[in-house]
């Protein structure tokens, strides 16, 4: 059995600058437009990684 295992992180045009000692997550006011739509993700998981 094979297993894909993706960060969903790596779907996002911006990354979110904290420190990594914050616990807490970011308000999606900071990051909420950067998440790549559905079609972003499905097309670069068919035509990249041939899914």
């Amino acid at each position: 059995m094979r297993v894909l295992d993706l960060d969903m992180d790596y779907f996002m045009t911006e990354i979110a600058s904290t420190p990594f000692s914050c616990e807490e997550r970011l308000d999606e006011e900071y990051y909420g437009d950067s998440v790549w739509t559905e079609e972003e993700v499905r097309q670069f998981l068919e035509q990249n990684l041939g899914l």
